[in-house]
């Protein structure tokens, strides 16, 4: 025999004869500190059965102690898993229990039944592993006729971190194990990085598929949420929805955009079938921007979106943001410029960027074809960037940019697998100032790249110029063939030439290796060849050439120059003009005009000066801000004038520095001869001709010129003037 617990027991049963009622008013069952009382009411019903209820209060209960009181039959289903294993800690109070009951042929029978009680500090385990509620008190109903379990919580429970508000819970099919579900729903407020926590372990693993680090999110949060999930143990995370909606506010989120976090943010926060969205305003780098972010929690939120995340931002790009983005844009683009970006990326980081750009604020400029549109001009572009997985730029597409004088469309650019190197770009419709052609360039890893350009007009007038340029070099070790066909390449202001082809190549030092051109120079034809370090040039009409690449007053003639470069590149050689003449030359009209040759100024300033030849040997010296033009044991000769020459012009500075000496020549000499006094100075007082040393200095535009007569001319001098053994 099993002995009894001790137990004091008090009833008091009644009988109604008249209403065949029998009454249990008063049954209490005490067991130490816990007396349930019970009462209930049983009457005949028809001819052989007999029906009631009973009911039995109990003022409190421990919560651990639930398994005493609760049948043991009936320790099974969404019931007893919820309040029986589900709850924990707290102490149920005020609890009214009631059964209909009815006996029959078939025996006793209780149906119907109900329960209604209140929990204080109740902790309330709903779906392991996620974080349980504590603290809870409210009141609860148990109806097994609808089969439902309700608990209604009052404000200052806690999940992991989060207070809730007045929270409900409801749980359907209590009676039947394997397919009821439980809904939740509370508003509830803390911490950014609580709310992190919750949304990162299993089931819900949102950090499994959107990168998550629930320590780096700052801020405060404030949402109403409804959390629906399945009631039988082990259900999958698909059956699990969660809707929510609320305010994040002071947040900071880290590699919101780039490397750059979003900080001081409030932002309204929608969480509907797995796909998080937040969106408002914040700042990155102190920029103000306007942000928004869709995050999918879930494969199958995922396949329904088309993306893990996307993020969209609209912002004014500050220099302190583009330091922050580590945006190299120098010196193409400055800041501000103002952006809309859309970023899509799947789980493997794979995605792509949508750009556009409102590049009025900003300047640009590319340098190589000397294009430049001030800050306040309109401007606008676009592209789409894709990225790997791994999140590594892989590929601009459709870069297209408008401004004054610039037009890009379909600019493709390629990158190799760093994401830093470029290794092919096509720009197939281009219009930057006066050039219109395409562009494509390759890059070959360790080998040479290329570059082509095709076109109606090639501007080459800043490239020539040797203005100083990041963008005329290729990197170090990057080795550069060049290949230009163009209708006309304009070489400076008012200055052009082609139809030309040239091919050239270029080494990693910067230094020409090899150029073969060929060029109508309207009129004539201008051939250079340049390998192996020897450099052969052919000109047609030397005037037309010369004035190609700015250098004025000469028209008509032939010109050839041959040279050899040393390993710096400095080229040596010498250079022959000949039957050409000289008309409205700035330089040489400043030396006749200083020698007070009114004639032959006029003859220069009209129909010109012929010269039958020129040579002089010369030093190219090639430098990065413009080529250093050294002159030496340079002599002209014509019917007029003969000339000696030597000196620099730098082509960076246009400073020009020339010494030499004039003779007349012809009879012009012999009539100077004939002036008293001025002929015996000039000629000697013998049949000699006239002659000056002079210096030029200044520029090709201003010369100035000095000019001292010669008292004795040397024989020497006239026969290299003239081209004298």
């Amino acid at each position: 025999a099993v002995p009894l617990p001790p137990l004091s027991l008090k009833a008091r049963l009644a009988w109604h004869p008249e209403e065949k009622r029998a009454a249990l008013e008063v049954f209490n069952v005490t067991d130490g500190d816990v007396t349930v009382r019970v009462s209930g009411t049983l009457a005949q019903q028809g001819a052989g059965g007999w029906g009631g209820y009973v009911e039995g209060q109990l003022d409190a209960l421990e919560q651990a102690r639930l398994a005493e009181a609760w049948p043991h039959a009936l320790r099974y289903g969404p019931a007893w898993e919820w309040l029986g294993q589900n709850l924990s800690q707290g102490t149920f109070k005020d609890i009214t229990a009631r059964t209909d009951v009815s006996i029959g042929p078939e025996g006793l029978r209780a149906t119907g039944a109900t329960a209604e009680f209140a929990f204080t500090d109740m902790t309330a385990d709903y779906r392991a592993p996620l974080a349980p509620v504590e603290g809870a008190n409210g009141t609860g109903r148990l109806d097994a006729r609808a089969q439902t379990l309700t608990l209604d919580m009052t404000e200052g429970a806690r999940v992991g971190g989060l207070t809730l508000g007045p929270a409900h819970l409801a749980v359907d099919h209590i009676l039947t194990v394997g397919v009821g579900r439980a809904r939740f729903s509370t508003p509830l407020a803390g911490a950014l990085s609580a709310l992190g926590r919750y949304l990162v372990p299993e089931p819900i693993n949102a950090g499994r598929y959107v990168p998550l680090d629930p320590s780096a999110l700052v801020g405060n949060v404030a949402l109403d949420i409804v959390l629906d999930l399945p009631t039988q143990p082990g259900a999958r995370v698909e059956g699990i929805d969660v809707v929510a909606s609320g305010k994040v506010t002071e947040a900071s989120i880290p590699n919101a955009v780039g490397r750059a976090d979003l900080t001081q943010a409030a932002l309204d926060v929608t969480l509907k079938d797995w796909l998080l969205t937040l969106k408002g305003q914040g700042h990155l780098a102190n920029a103000p921007v306007v942000f928004t972010r869709e995050a999918a929690l879930q494969p199958a939120a995922v396949k329904a979106a088309g993306f893990a995340i996307r993020t969209k931002t609209d912002l004014t790009l500050s220099e302190e943001l583009r330091a922050a983005l580590r945006l190299d844009l120098e010196p193409y683009v400055t800041v501000p410029a103002r952006l809309e970006v859309t970023e899509t990326r799947a789980q493997d980081k794979s995605g792509r960027a949508e750009v556009t750009a409102d590049l009025a604020p900003s300047g640009l400029a590319i340098p190589p074809l000397g294009y430049a549109k001030p800050p306040g001009a309109p401007a606008s572009a676009t592209l789409s960037a894709h990225f790997a997985p791994g999140g590594v730029l892989s590929e601009v597409r459709d870069l297209s940019v408008a401004g004054p004088d610039l037009s890009l469309k379909g600019v493709r650019m390629v990158f190799v697998e760093d994401g830093q190197h470029l290794e092919a770009l096509t720009a197939p419709d281009a219009v930057v100032g006066q050039t219109m052609a395409s562009l494509t360039y390759k890059a070959a890893v360790g080998g040479r790249h290329t570059l082509t350009l095709e076109g109606h007009v090639v501007d080459a007038t800043t490239f020539l110029s040797g203005a100083p340029s990041s963008e005329q070099a290729a990197p170090e070790d990057s080795p550069l063939d060049i290949t230009l066909s163009a209708q006309t390449l304009i070489t400076g202001p008012g200055r052009a030439l082609g139809p030309i082809s040239l091919a050239a190549a270029r080494e990693a030092s910067g230094r020409l290796s090899r150029l073969g051109m060929r060029a109508e120079t309207r009129p004539g034809t201008l051939e250079i060849n340049y390998s192996k370090g020897t450099l052969t040039l052919t000109a047609t009409n030397a005037g037309a050439a010369l004035a190609t690449f700015g250098y004025a007053g000469v028209t008509g003639g032939t010109a050839r120059i041959e040279g050899n470069a040393d390993p710096t590149g400095t080229v040596r050689g010498n250079a022959l003009m000949e039957a050409f003449t000289a008309r409205r030359a700035p330089v040489l009209a400043k030396l006749l005009g200083a020698m007070s040759l009114t004639g032959l100024l006029n003859a220069l300033n009209g129909k010109g000066l012929a010269f039958s030849r020129l040579e002089t040997d010369f030093t190219w010296a090639w430098r990065p801000g413009g080529a250093l033009l050294s002159l030496s044991d340079g002599r002209s000769s014509g019917n007029a004038l003969g000339l000696t020459f030597g000196g620099t012009h730098n082509r960076a500075t246009d400073a020009l520095d020339l010494t030499g000496t004039v003779v007349l020549l012809s009879g012009l000499s012999g009539l100077v001869g004939k002036i008293p006094v001025i002929g015996t100075i000039v000629t000697g007082g013998g049949s000699g001709v006239f002659a000056a040393t002079y210096t030029i200095r200044g520029s090709l535009a201003a010369p100035e010129v000095s000019v001292n007569p010669l008292s004795v001319l040397a024989p020497g001098v006239l026969r290299q003037i003239l081209f004298q053994p």
